[in-house]
């Protein structure tokens, strides 16, 4: 060939507009020549291109290679390295070659009249060109690519378009396009089969997505997921046909190849970095003990604190001693020093914080520096949320639960209530409960018990005939349903709807197909409902309104962003706000500072506010207000006045010395005296510095002092401030315990907890990078783009780790058995 057809059909094609491509297609002659226009954006080349190329997928490639070939095949037509000079003949004209390529549409300056060979054409067929660095001294496969040459110029030519052009005969019937040396070759036109249209090839992958879903029980919330990746992995063909994995091959490359590069990098961090841990123990769902450590350190390179998961551990016996041994070896293991730890979150009980045994108290024998932050200031806030809750002794919380378990097993109820819902005008939702050891969680659901209440009483008001105590009373709670139907602005035909979701339920042998606890749930729900209700309303109004003091204190210190330098502040606030609701102000106002906050009487009952003062809720207090003389309206303030006591008294740190003075019980950071005296002057003119500006609101304080102006005028302080930002101030290794479920459940019995472990650091690291799975590992130029060196080292060499790994397991085995003179039984094919 003079030059490569496949090349000038993509220069060519790339640059006519749609009209002149279509007129093409429809085999018309076009009487004005084709626009040429060189000012199309390279998306509107591609477009251009597909629309031709459109009756021949073969040949045709994608935007991402076309966007690649464009500027290659433009330089590869046009540079003089790539030709070679043809010799004239005597009496013939040299026509240039610009000519050509005009005819087609495009005009290339500085191509002298010249010619290459096909199977030297490293941009379209690279892979066996000549100038390819990995082709053969000599290709073989010359005459097979020329053939293939031949047939594609078929394929992508018309009858018009070919008749009379070849080699200036009219008569010719080789296509043209062909080099001389193929005249005499025979080749017939096949043909072409018609082509699904592009619609209907999506629709099917689709379909194809869809089905894989479904397949495999996967959430429509993965399918995007799920299409981005299959995107992801198809710029590179080659890989993906060689890529395949088996769940073992999976599990070990997680444990030994990716998981290992994660974890491996993370304790490179906690070796050279200060650092602080957040632990907890718990029970997966197959019932093992899990031991799960999250470590905190501040990120040079995204210049913010960064939580990741650093081990989980299981423990046959949990006890301090055995959660000191296995953190100990842990360390001991990886070479990391306890002089870089900081502090520790962990709960309040005796085996995490016991005073004299305790796991923090062992863990001082080796970092006598470790920080005491006190324990979880959110785990305080719910037990000062069940001591609010105890006068009242379960009353909302055990309807709560009843009308939970009552929905939850009665789908024809279920369909009732939300009926009704729709027909109030009241927004329905399943009936949650609430979670024991989260007492805050109580606060959510109240919200919807209060929501739902009229619905709730429309529905158990059919339930008040079914019982002999009740049945005298349904005429007395009759106006009731209709108040609340008026109040509703409910219709005569919603009412007869009303009236026929009534009919059924009666109709229901109710007393034969209720279980005895049914039954006894049933009535303590009528009873609350309808007998007490006035009682029920005080304590709804009342936790709805006191309950997000808690809330709103526990929702701000679960955030994942650094916030341990408003803890001690924030605890102030609240305990002034909380224990204002009940307290004279003028007692508060006494306590001249935080530490005498805790000595304040609240037991006395002069300095408490009248009951009529006090703070209760709106919808509390106008109920009080009608009755103030009442028994229950009595019993309820009483229970108020006495009992809130404890409350106040809950476990907050305001009098916590450590907080008040951070600085100076950080003893493992500041390195002798000189460093310790720098670090004074720098604190000093800090504090006189006018030149710094003050931290905005909305600024995250770990970004605010990774500023490099601050870090060279204050080098010492910050360091200091970066590794007390690195304390945990909330429980976030009890999400960790969320997802261990997800993955571990009562069938997973091979999967082991070093498995889960390695998922967990992929999956935190991952995150506390800030990018997903494709957005980390995706290349720019996946032909070019290195890949970290230890990953690729890891993932090689985890095979082998593997079966070393089961090796060494079948060994232990055996010899344990042969020191118990068990034989082993031999397998039987």
């Amino acid at each position: 060939m003079n030059f490569c057809k496949f090349g000038k059909v993509i220069i060519s094609r790339d640059t006519k507009d749609l009209s002149s491509i279509q007129a093409w297609r429809k085999n018309k002659e076009c009487t004005k020549p084709p626009k040429i226009s060189s000012n199309f954006s390279l998306r509107e080349r591609f477009a251009n291109y597909e629309e031709y190329m459109e009756n021949f997928p073969k040949m045709s490639i994608k935007y991402e290679s076309f966007q690649i070939k464009i500027p290659r095949l433009k330089d590869y037509l046009t540079n003089k390295k790539y030709w070679i000079e043809k010799k004239k003949k005597r009496g013939t004209k040299d026509i240039p070659r610009v000519l050509l390529f005009k005819k087609n549409g495009i005009a290339y300056p500085g191509m002298k009249n010249q010619v290459h060979s096909l199977e030297n054409c490293n941009t379209i067929h690279g892979h066996i060109s000549k100038l390819h660095k990995s082709a053969p001294e000599k290709t073989v496969a010359l005459n097979a690519l020329c053939n293939n040459a031949t047939q594609t110029m078929i394929d992508i030519t018309s009858p018009k378009a070919a008749k009379g052009r070849c080699f200036g005969t009219k008569e010719s019937n080789v296509p043209y396009g062909i080099h001389p040396m193929f005249k005499s070759l025979s080749v017939q036109q096949n043909d072409a089969k018609p082509v699904t249209p592009l619609n209907d090839r999506v629709i099917n992958t689709e379909a194809m997505v869809l089905g894989f879903a479904a397949d495999h029980s996967l959430p429509f919330s993965l399918v995007p997921k799920l299409i981005g990746l299959s995107k992801t992995l198809a710029k590179d063909k080659k890989v993906l046909d060689q890529l395949s994995m088996n769940r073992t091959t999976a599990a070990y490359k997680m444990r030994f190849g990716l998981g290992k590069t994660f974890q491996n990098e993370l304790i490179e961090i906690m070796r050279t970095s200060y650092f602080s841990l957040n632990l907890d123990e718990s029970t997966s769902n197959n019932y093992q003990k899990v031991l799960t450590i999250l470590v905190s350190y501040y990120c040079p390179k995204l210049k913010e604190i960064t939580v990741r998961h650093f081990k989980s551990l299981s423990f046959v016996q949990v006890n301090a001693q055995s959660l000191f041994d296995g953190i100990v070896k842990l360390f001991d293991e990886n070479n990391i020093p306890f002089k870089n730890l900081v502090s520790m979150l962990m709960d309040s009980c005796n085996v995490m914080r016991g005073s004299k045994t305790g796991l923090e108290v062992r863990i001082r024998s080796k970092a006598p520096h470790l920080l005491d932050i006190d324990g979880d200031s959110c785990h305080h806030a719910h037990n000062a949320c069940k001591a609010f809750c105890k006068p009242f002794e379960g009353f909302a919380e055990h309807l709560m639960s009843d009308i939970f378990n009552d929905y939850k097993w009665s789908t024809d109820q279920r369909q009732a209530l939300e009926e009704i819902c729709g027909i109030l005008n009241i927004k329905y939702t399943m009936p949650q409960n609430y979670v024991p050891h989260r007492w805050l969680s109580v606060y959510d659901v109240i919200l919807d018990l209060q929501r739902m209440l009229d619905a709730h009483t429309i529905i158990y008001f059919t339930w008040l005939s079914q019982f002999p105590s009740t049945m005298n009373d349904k005429a007395k709670y009759l106006p009731l349903t209709v108040e609340i139907l008026h109040r509703n602005g409910v219709q005569e035909p919603a009412r007869e709807r009303i009236w026929e979701i009534r009919k059924i339920a009666c109709k229901s042998d109710f007393l034969l197909s209720q279980s005895q606890n049914g039954k006894a749930r049933k009535l303590r729900m009528v009873e609350k409902l309808f007998m007490e209700r006035r009682y029920l309303k005080l304590i709804i109004g009342l936790y709805s309104s006191v309950l997000p003091l808690l809330k709103s204190y526990v929702m701000m210190f679960e955030m994942k962003e650094s916030l341990i330098h408003n803890l001690h502040e924030e605890q102030v606030r609240f305990f002034k706000e909380f224990i204002g609701c009940y307290i004279k102000p003028e007692v508060i106002n006494s306590a001249k500072s935080s530490l005498h906050l805790k000595d304040l009487d609240i037991k006395t009952d002069k300095n408490l506010l009248k009951p009529d003062e006090m703070f209760l809720g709106t919808k509390a207090k106008q109920i009080i207000d009608t009755g103030r003389k009442d028994v229950e309206i009595k019993d309820f303030l009483e229970k108020v006045c006495c009992e809130f006591k404890p409350v106040l008294g809950f476990k907050c740190s305001i009098r916590q010395k450590y907080l008040l003075r951070l600085q100076s019980l950080v003893t493992n950071i500041l390195a002798g005296d000189e460093e310790k005296e720098h670090y004074e002057l720098q604190v000093r003119r800090y504090q006189t510095d006018d030149s710094i500006p003050l931290l905005p609101d909305d600024c995250r304080i770990d970004h605010w002092w990774a500023n490099e102006k601050h870090a060279k005028i204050y080098p010492l302080l910050v360091k200091m401030v970066q590794a007390i930002l690195t304390c945990f101030h909330g429980p976030q290794v009890e999400s960790s315990f969320s997802v261990m479920n997800d993955i571990i459940d009562g069938k997973s019995n091979r999967m082991n907890i070093e498995t889960y472990n390695f998922i967990q650091s992929v999956k935190y690291s991952l995150k506390s990078s800030g990018k997903s799975a494709i957005q980390y590992f995706t290349k720019d130029d996946i032909l070019h783009e290195r890949v970290d060196h230890k990953l690729v080292q890891n993932m090689q060499s985890s095979s082998r780790q593997y079966q070393e790994e089961v090796k060494c397991k079948k060994l232990e085995k055996e010899e344990k058995l042969s020191q118990l003179q068990v034989k082993a039984k031999k397998k039987t094919f």
